[in-house]
């Protein structure tokens, strides 16, 4: 009376067939990487903690961001099953660019907005602690700067394009050790 009928779909793709898009895979992966940067930065600030402090999360943001790159090669690798250099940088660079424009953005509109005296009076605390003769210098310095804000948009362009360049080489020696072999 009742017989089992199997209905099958042939357009139906499964996981294995899948290969991720690069620019969708990074973006969303750069947008995870910038947020975390802003949050990095921000922290620091808000708390009033030692200028040493703040500087050191640039180095602790550069490990993070390293070992963020990685992670993402090694991921887009396993879930297309392959790799080649040119994905793997591409990675890299998305992953960075957007990092990039998000966080400079960010400092440029905290800088310039929210708390403008923050950078100067962080590094006057810095240069009173290690070289208290600096300070005129550094403070001649600062003055001179808020004279030329309006290039300030420029260094959000030149900070990203940092950001750029070492997603590039991070990308590039991982994905050099991480690319697939063509078989021989």
């Amino acid at each position: 009376m009742y017989t089992n009928v199997t209905i099958t779909n042939t357009s139906q793709k499964t996981m294995e067939n899948i290969k991720l898009n690069v620019q969708k895979y990074a973006l969303g992966l750069g947008l995870v990487a910038g947020v975390t940067r802003i949050l990095i930065d921000v922290i620091p600030k808000t708390l009033d903690l030692s200028p040493v402090a703040w500087y050191s999360t640039y180095a602790i943001a550069f490990i993070l961001e390293i070992i963020f790159i990685v992670y993402a090669i090694r991921k887009f690798k396993k879930s297309n099953g392959s790799l080649n250099l040119g994905e793997a940088v591409r990675v890299g660079v998305i992953i960075m660019l957007v990092l990039g424009l998000l966080f400079t953005s960010f400092a440029y509109i905290y800088d310039n907005f929210i708390d403008t005296e923050f950078t100067m009076r962080k590094t006057i605390e810095f240069m009173e602690s290690f070289n208290p003769d600096g300070v005129e210098q550094i403070e001649a310095q600062f003055a001179d700067a808020n004279e030329n804000k309006a290039k300030s948009l420029l260094g959000i362009l030149t900070y990203t394009l940092y950001f750029v360049f070492i997603g590039a080489v991070i990308s590039l020696i991982a994905g050099a050790a991480m690319r697939t072999k063509e078989p021989q």
